[in-house]
């Protein structure tokens, strides 16, 4: 059985926890503390950082706003990789790696009108993502950032569309998080996907198609 546990709250992350135990994962839901207080090895962690749902034009941003859509999904998801690491290293060579994941809307790499902010803290943790690997590739340790479409991200009528597609998702839909998106990351968990490490996935059912 995979043990997972899932840092983030809302629709999306409910949806991900039951796909998820559909598949047979043991999960646990919480916040930065509940990784803390772990005491199991644990094979997937995945954060689900909180960013806000509403545009905020650039030259409106507070320094109060950029703190908190700028600043604080960063500075959680800094706080996960340091919780998480003593849980999914392994000291067997020949164990199955763990495997440490953040979701985020595509937005992040097209760029979205008003969520300039947002958009930098989740480039912010792709950098993470990718530093992360590097260092602590050697402890078994692998992660993978998985881009998904606003539409699917956001709470519903909130956040940008998809942009950058001249057509609407190859597959004509841009996926819901228990029937598309838990399975991707069930894939992630399989120490034959452990080459990914440090990648970006894209999985909004074919319409940003880019790393």
């Amino acid at each position: 059985m995979t043990v997972t546990h899932l840092v983030g709250s809302g629709a999306f992350v409910d949806a991900l926890v039951a796909g998820l135990r559909a598949l047979g994962h043991l999960v646990a839901l919480g916040d930065v503390g509940s990784l803390t207080d772990a005491e199991e090895q644990v094979d997937l962690v995945v954060h689900v950082p909180a960013v806000p749902n509403g545009p905020t034009h650039l030259v409106d941003l507070t320094p109060e706003a950029w703190a908190a859509a700028g600043e604080a999904p960063l500075d959680e998801a800094v706080a996960v990789a340091r919780a998480a690491h003593p849980l999914l290293a392994r000291n067997d060579a020949d164990a199955t790696p763990g495997r440490l994941a953040w979701i985020l809307p595509t937005t992040t790499l097209g760029g979205a009108a008003g969520f300039v902010a947002s958009g930098a803290a989740c480039e912010g943790i792709r950098a993470l993502a990718k530093g992360a690997a590097k260092q602590w590739g050697t402890d078994g340790l692998v992660t993978a950032v998985v881009a998904v479409a606003p539409e699917a991200f956001f709470a519903a009528g909130a956040g940008p569309h998809s942009e950058g597609s001249l057509s609407g998702p190859a597959l004509g839909r841009t996926g819901e998080p228990e029937a598309d998106l838990a399975p991707l990351l069930d894939l992630l968990v399989d120490p034959r996907a452990a080459f990914s490490t440090g990648g970006t996935l894209v999985a909004d059912g074919g319409t940003w198609m880019a790393p």
